[in-house]
Parts: structure tokens; sequence; C-alpha cells
């Protein structure tokens, strides 16, 4: 019984850390908050960045 209990235990550990992994980085900024970005990587946009749109 008590191999049992482990077996299941750590099933379960394995589905909840993959479901965390699965989880995408969220930043929640108030409205007006500056901030910084600091890019790692290229960005290639389509067209011109256009204000108001």
């Amino acid at each position: 019984m008590g191999s049992a209990l482990v077996a299941q235990l750590g099933q379960f550990t394995l589905q909840l850390l993959q479901k965390n992994l699965n989880v995408k980085p969220t930043l929640k900024i108030r409205p007006g908050y500056q901030f910084n970005v600091i890019v790692t990587k290229v960005i290639v946009f389509q067209q011109p960045y256009k204000a108001g749109l």
C-alpha cells in the first residue's frame, strides 16, 4: 500500500509540474506606469508603426 501511495504522489507531482511549466510569463503593469523594455533579439515589423491605430 505504501508503494502505491508513493507512485500516486509521484504521478500527481509530475502532472502538477507539467501543468505549471506550460504557463507563459505574464506581466501586469498599471496604466500610465513608465517602464523600459530590453530587447535581446532582432524584431522585424511588417510595416511602420502608426500612432492612434
